[in-house]
């Protein structure tokens, strides 16, 4: 017994003289990591514990244990625990957006206490001015550097953080405020437009950088400080440009009221702060038409508000305007060359200007805008861009850079149209058979992107059968009964061989040929147009069968239509006016699913058709066969 209470002795004894000289270290430690959990970002807290613990089991493993091991452990332990409460306290939930304010860093010893008094005064004028109602202002009670204010604006997350030095000397203070603002993501580019005028929806937005602004306001007063109002520049300044970040961020009413609070600081805020305003008014207030928003916009930039943000959002506007006629190309460029006069780095502001340009015709200068944005980090993965820079160069007569363009497109967004105009490329370079895979490619992901079809014909000699077993299967299953399950097989198997070869020109026509048999008429139609779409207009089989379709969906005008155009297409053959044996043939097809499809006769619009038929080849039925050549004789 003795020994035991000797051991423990010695054991207590022990630990007192370890943790001795670590408990006035963890006294300064711990309270200064709660204030600072900044100087980690949370995760790297979080890869700090799973350290600990891994540092710990295998320290237990290997039998090291004791106090001497143990209490540096937990004196680590407790340190992390404190960052990581650090930073819950900073991240706790919030109904309004954050702004971070922090104590400015004392450059002089008299500066220690007018940097305490500058923070409280300051969180006190945001939170009982009108900011209070749209931010949440929060306070730290220490200093920050920039790179801990970039870690709080990420992880907290903050809207803007403010931060700072001052340098106090007797009654007087400079002071130099930074502020570190989040605005919202620049989505208003507008939409690309392809050569056909159809509008592409291309994912424009784009986080916009981190605002950085300094504020330096030499010798003022303290007393103004630390008074109610806190008469300060420098504060009416990040008071002004957290007012209109408020009004970028509300919607209506709200907007325009935050907008209405931050006008009275327009002449302290900064160009950009100022541009921000102006995009609000341009959503909140009322203007008779769009060209006088614009007139509105213009007027601000060139007044006080210069900067890309005004100009882009100015584009975006235009373009719009532009495309219901209210707007001229030229005025639309415009509003380009100015984003890009006020930033020439924004990739946005060069990509703008190089469809301005496109849409002027300027393609070389277009290609150069396309070029520098594609060269920025923001924008080197944005598939659009190196779209338009292979339509371009495809234009220009450069094929090699075209394929270049679109391969880097598809493999960052595979479309249907990048695989067309990259086998396009391929073929003005003679690499047939890389052209033909992505024409396949195209179709696969569309097939009824009719363009893809041309990798099929545009050769000298024929591609080849394209399945070995379709043709002979096809044959084989036509001659089964009854006839509405062999329409039925013919199909399904038309529908897999499809699948598996869109590029197979055939099998649309039969894919509609049949679905009309079915009675499918909207699928017959669907497939059948496409048939005749196909082939530019000269595929008479495809015609005489939606006009059958058209018929008997009660659309009569359309089936007459039709009718007519069956009747003048050209002789495929020669181009002249159709002989009157292929007028024969013609209307032979227009009676050839009645005949496979009896059926079909007894659907509304087949003797409306009949009649219809009879007035437009009169030549071909003579009349006293004309009982015969009805689809219900039939």
């Amino acid at each position: 017994m003795a020994a035991v209470a000797s051991a423990s002795v010695f054991l207590v004894a022990r630990s007192i003289s370890i943790l001795k000289p670590l408990i006035p270290v963890a006294r300064k430690v711990l309270p200064w990591v709660l204030r600072h959990p900044f100087v980690l970002r949370p995760r790297s807290w979080w890869l700090a514990l799973v350290v600990w613990v891994v540092v710990s089991g295998a320290l237990l493993l290997a039998g090291i244990a004791g106090v001497g091991v143990f209490v540096p452990l937990a004196l680590v332990l407790l340190v992390i625990a404190t960052g990581l409460v650090g930073w819950h306290m900073l991240m706790k939930p919030a109904n309004l957006p954050i702004v971070v304010v922090t104590e400015f860093a004392a450059a002089t010893p008299t500066g220690v206490e007018a940097v305490y008094h500058h923070r409280d005064a300051i969180v006190e004028r945001l939170t009982n001015g009108p900011l209070g109602d749209y931010l949440e202002v929060r306070g730290v009670p220490v200093a920050v550097n920039r790179d801990q204010a970039k870690r709080l604006l990420d992880a907290v997350p903050a809207s803007a953080v403010v931060f700072g030095s001052a340098k106090a000397i007797a009654d007087q203070g400079t002071w130099e405020a930074e502020l570190l603002v989040r605005w919202p993501g620049d989505d208003t580019a507008p939409s690309h437009v392809t050569p056909d005028l159809v509008v592409e929806d291309f994912d424009r937005r784009t986080q916009a950088p981190d605002r950085h602004e300094i504020m330096l306001e030499p010798q003022a007063p303290l007393e103004r400080l630390i008074a109610e109002r806190f008469e300060s520049h420098h504060a009416d300044r990040i008071e002004g440009t957290l007012l209109a970040l408020a009004a970028v961020q509300g919607e209506g009413a709200e907007a325009s009221a935050a907008l209405g609070a931050a006008e009275r600081y327009r002449a302290q805020v900064s160009s950009r702060t100022r541009a921000e305003l102006e995009v609000v008014r341009a959503r909140t207030e009322h203007f008779e038409s769009g060209p006088a928003v614009l007139q509105a916009l213009e007027e601000a930039g060139l007044r006080d508000a210069d900067e890309v943000a005004l100009w882009t959002f100015a584009v975006g506007l235009s373009f719009y305007g532009l495309l219901v006629g209210e707007v001229s190309i030229e005025r639309h460029a415009s509003f380009a060359e100015r984003a890009v006069a006020a930033d020439p780095s924004n990739p946005t502001a060069r990509y703008n200007r190089g469809e301005a340009y496109m849409a002027l015709r300027r393609p070389e200068e277009a290609l150069a805008e396309f070029d520098l944005a594609a060269a920025h980090p923001e924008y080197r993965d944005r598939y659009y861009v190196h779209f338009a820079r292979g339509m371009i160069t495809y234009n220009l007569g450069r094929p090699a850079e075209a394929r270049d363009a679109y391969r880097r497109a598809v493999g960052l967004c595979p479309s249907a149209r990048g695989f067309l105009y990259l086998a396009d490329a391929y073929r003005q370079m003679g690499e047939e058979g890389e052209a033909r895979v992505n024409y396949r490619r195209a179709l696969k992901l569309q097939p009824t992107l009719v363009d893809a079809h041309r990798g099929y014909w545009y050769i000298d000699e024929p591609p080849g059968k394209l399945s070995l077993w379709f043709d002979p299967m096809y044959l084989a299953l036509a001659r089964l009964s009854p006839r509405r399950a062999r329409h039925r097989v013919l199909y399904r198997l038309i529908t897999f061989h499809y699948r598996r070869h869109p590029e197979d020109s055939r099998v649309h026509f039969m894919l509609g040929a049949h679905a009309l048999l079915l009675g499918r008429l909207d699928e017959a139609e669907e497939r059948l147009q496409f048939a005749y779409d196909l082939l530019d207009g000269v595929d008479i089989e495809a015609l005489a069968r939606l006009i059958i379709v058209w018929a008997l969906q009660g659309r009569l005008d359309d089936a007459r239509d039709g009718l007519v155009r069956l009747r003048e297409t050209p002789s495929p053959e020669n181009g002249d006016a159709p002989t009157e044996e292929e007028l024969r043939v013609r209307a032979g097809d227009l009676l050839s699913p009645f005949i496979a499809q009896p059926g079909l006769t007894h659907l509304a619009g087949a003797e409306d058709l009949r009649v219809e038929i009879l007035e437009t080849f009169p030549e071909v039925f003579a009349e006293a066969d004309a009982a015969a050549t009805s689809p219900a004789a039939s």
